[in-house]
């Protein structure tokens, strides 16, 4: 169930809510974090008849280790990623709410395996680029490879952010992963490539109009 839709565990939501948002963390975050608190104070609720502001250390790793264990074992078999969501979310909830911080060695995080990415050969990405017969989907890959931004930098972009006589591209502090504007370089190949849009696409576009 979502927390949203349960008036259960609203004293320990607020008091987190009010910590993550005066930390600055972004809404998503926030949400996640809210969730894995109420699915937390529910499982505990129904598993040991407690409330997360009494449970200890054994009550939150069985808690993580039901998240973990497969559902063959009478687990959720979450992956590790997803545990050390709830795990954080449990760190924070008793070093800002409680006021009894939590280490590593309490609650140990899931070793996440990190494979090594398959990069494809700058052959292969132009094919993919040039092959492209939307010329607005086109210009979104460009733009991707030829900036090196995120997927959410690169769908906020309005047409103020380009400028062809700087040669740069600004990102805006509200979607920097660094949450500070700045700029990097645009490459000569792409500005051609959105000319080419501009001039087919988006003739009457004003500055503050989605790229």
């Amino acid at each position: 169930m979502k927390y949203t839709q349960s008036q259960l565990y609203r004293n320990e939501l607020r008091n987190i809510s009010d910590v993550l948002e005066l930390i600055n963390y972004r809404p998503r975050t926030i949400d996640s974090y809210l969730q894995s608190i109420f699915e937390c104070c529910s499982w505990l609720d129904s598993t040991y008849g407690i409330s997360l502001n009494d449970a200890q250390i054994e009550h939150l790793r069985s808690f993580l280790l039901h998240l973990k264990r497969s559902k063959e074992n009478g687990g959720l078999g979450y992956a590790p990623r997803s545990v050390n969501i709830y795990n954080c979310a449990l760190k924070k909830y008793f070093r800002f709410v409680l006021r009894r911080p939590l280490s590593d060695n309490d609650l140990p995080l899931c070793k996440v395996d990190h494979p090594l990415p398959k990069v494809p050969s700058k052959k292969d990405v132009m094919h993919l680029i040039l092959d492209t017969k939307n010329l607005k989907h086109q210009a979104e890959l460009a733009v991707a490879y030829g900036t090196a931004l995120r997927l959410t930098e690169v769908t906020t972009l309005r047409f103020r952010d380009i400028s062809f006589i700087d040669g740069t591209v600004t990102i805006s502090e509200e979607v920097s992963k660094s949450r500070y504007a700045g700029k990097v370089e645009l490459p000569v190949r792409l500005r051609n490539i959105l000319r080419q849009y501009w001039e087919q696409c988006c003739r009457g576009a004003k500055p503050d109009d989605w790229l």
